[in-house]
């Protein structure tokens, strides 16, 4: 898992720009709560703090935990008004985020039973 220090310092490194640290937590924190609550099935975390939660970790587990560098850097071409740049890094996010989510229904898929009939 990847801390949220982590991801903003590999997408600074991509992306040179000048968008606060506290907004970059924001736009992760917000996704994170998302996730949790529509894939996790865990509680809505509170929204993270900057820097108090530099060493928090953000709760998809590798290899899946790329999915939070394409957000960031999709939210901070948009705020550079990227658009090309942010419709790329976002249809790719969109694929990633829907292959975990297709890892997540063959992994919870309840095994068959046996026990239903075709009338």
């Amino acid at each position: 898992m990847s801390t949220l220090g982590e991801v903003i310092a590999r997408v600074d490194a991509v992306i040179p720009n000048l968008i606060s640290e506290t907004d970059k937590c924001r736009w992760l924190s917000a996704l994170d709560g998302q996730l949790a609550a529509e894939t996790l099935t865990e509680a809505v975390p509170d929204s993270y703090a900057w820097p108090e939660d530099t060493d928090r970790e953000l709760r998809l587990p590798h290899p899946w935990d790329g999915i939070y560098d394409l957000y960031l850097r999709a939210m901070l071409h948009e705020s550079l008004g990227e658009l090309t740049e942010y419709n790329a890094i976002l249809e790719v996010f969109n694929s990633t985020l829907a292959g975990y989510l297709r890892y997540l229904r063959r992994r919870d898929t309840p095994a068959a039973s046996g026990q239903f009939r075709t009338i």
